[in-house]
């Protein structure tokens, strides 16, 4: 690196610094003036009502330097300044950005659904993959280069929103995510530079400083949050510069350094939702089990804490720059004995603690069971479509049911509901008519009467028992109600081709389809 190019970065490392130490005063004027602010909660460290829209001086501090060093590039290459705009990898990048910028904006501003969150971020990688940045062939220590083929958007799609969503998991204390943000620019630069990717060092350095002055009001005691603006924009930029600073000539990437160097926030986000998943929680449920929770927890303050991880971070990206320099051999020997390393403090500071007495790998098959159900149930939404007979739908629903373990499962059809039983139409008056009860010996019951056009065509029969079951009521009655209201369609299909063509089926005016026969009690009458 000439002295040249020396120069470039250190200017743009202090303009992007001084442009967040002047811009974060006055992000922290416009909150409290609109009062978005942070109230502290029971889940919350923090003990005041504090600023939450940081990002915006983040993103101000990563824009102008980045907009002027653009600018001089154009004019002195004599191009047009919207010529960015002509390149479809950096176009999907800044759509990308401003995505998910934008979206965090609005969440930290107003609050938006877990789902919603989620949903953009996709879009926003999309977006980048769209534009042509995509991980089409990861290198495997000792097999070389695997081309990813049709995986290549999904594993792309799961780097970046690890990376996104560890850098807003880990924003629960203050100062931890700028400076992780900070730590993992730093060892970024310092990779490119070290490939001679001299052009994407200026994002590396530009992160660098902008983290560096948005800490003087970030650290203990904080003045302003960053907010989900902040975490998403700096997670989003960081995980696509990792992705271009490891990507060779030929589309192949090399994930192993950048991996290690952002360890941190992916470990927790992956811990995350293992966690919620063992203990049965949603996976956006938040709780008090991170990192930073669990070192406060063994009595380090903040800035303790602090200090304790930014030390990880320091090792981690020093092993992984070191990593790169080495064979296959000899780096995944390093690797292992840092993650073994690492293993051993979080097991004495209890960051383990959440999975002890856990069974794993069964929590893993309820849960890919689980998965699978769901996804029939899905698939099962397509037959809707198809105007065969109700049989065909009823028997890719006792599949479903089949995989529920149910011990029982019986569908009363009323062709008629005017002139049916009418124990079938008293149900109604109580929340809809649905019964669930369980038994003293754990045995699940359920009642649920399909309502069609304020009328009931017929009744759903279920009886699970549930000593020894892995999967709990609430998921059962959940699959039960889905398929109740996948019925009750189909039910309301068939009327409606009724009146149209003018001949409805000729069938009997009740119809009992047994979809599991195995009974555990008298069958209803």
């Amino acid at each position: 690196m000439s002295g040249y190019h020396l120069l470039i970065l250190i200017c743009m490392l202090s303009i992007s610094w001084l442009t967040a130490l002047i811009f974060s005063p006055i992000v922290v004027k416009i909150a409290n003036r609109f009062r978005i602010l942070d109230p502290p909660s029971e889940r919350k460290i923090h003990d005041r009502p504090i600023p939450r829209i940081g990002g915006v001086a983040i993103v101000v501090s990563f824009a102008i330097p980045f907009a002027l060093f653009y600018s001089s590039i154009c004019f002195l290459l004599h191009l047009p300044i919207w010529h960015i705009f002509q390149k479809p990898q950096w176009f999907g990048l800044l759509a990308g950005a401003l995505t998910v910028f934008f979206v965090g904006l609005v969440d930290d501003v107003k609050g938006l659904p877990p789902v919603v969150k989620l949903f953009f971020q996709i879009v926003a990688v999309t977006f980048v993959c769209l534009g042509g940045l995509t991980i089409k062939a990861l290198y495997i220590p000792f097999f070389g280069y695997v081309a990813l083929s049709f995986l290549a958007f999904p594993v792309t799609l799961m780097w970046f929103l690890l990376i996104i969503n560890g850098f807003n998991l880990i924003d629960g204390m203050d100062g931890l995510a700028a400076t992780v943000a900070f730590m993992c620019s730093f060892f970024l630069l310092v990779f490119c530079l070290q490939n001679g990717r001299f052009f994407l060092a200026l994002p590396a350095v530009i992160i660098t400083g902008s983290t560096l002055g948005f800490l003087h009001f970030n650290i203990n005691p904080a003045r302003l949050f960053m907010g989900d603006s902040g975490s998403y924009f700096l997670g989003f930029n960081l995980a696509a510069l990792a992705l271009k600073a490891s990507r060779l000539e030929n589309g192949h990437t090399n994930l192993i350094v950048p991996a290690i160097i952002l360890l941190l926030p992916i470990v927790d986000s992956v811990l995350a939702v293992l966690r919620r998943i063992v203990h049965n929680r949603p996976i956006f449920h938040p709780d008090r089990d991170h990192i930073h929770h669990c070192l406060l927890r063994k009595g380090l303050c903040q800035n303790e804490a602090l200090v304790v991880l930014t030390v990880v971070i320091a090792i981690t990206g020093c092993v992984g720059l070191l990593i790169g320099s080495l064979s296959d051999l000899p780096g995944m020997l390093l690797l292992c004995g840092l993650f073994a390393f690492l293993a051993i403090v979080a097991y004495k500071v209890g960051y383990l603690d959440c999975f002890a007495g856990i069974n794993l790998t069964a929590t893993l098959v309820r849960e890919f069971r689980a998965l699978r159900i769901r996804l029939n149930l899905f698939r099962l939404e397509f037959v809707m479509e198809d105007p065969g007979e109700l049989k065909f739908v009823l028997s890719k629903l006792a599949r479903v049911f089949r995989q529920l373990d149910l011990d029982y499962a019986v569908l009363v059809v009323e062709n008629d509901p005017r002139s049916g039983d009418d124990r079938l139409c008293v149900a109604v008056q109580n929340e809809k008519g649905v019964e669930k009860a369980i038994s003293k010996d754990g045995l699940l019951s359920i009642r649920l009467p399909l309502v069609v056009e304020n009328g009931i065509r017929g009744v759903l029969y279920v009886e699970k028992s549930l000593v020894n079951s892995a999967l709990d009521s609430a998921f059962i009655f959940g699959v039960v109600d889905k398929a109740g209201k996948i019925i009750a369609r189909r039910l309301k299909k068939q009327r409606k081709l009724e009146s149209l063509t003018g001949y409805p089926e000729k069938v009997k005016k009740k119809q009992t389809f047994v979809l599991i026969a195995r009974r555990t009690c008298s069958q209803p009458t």
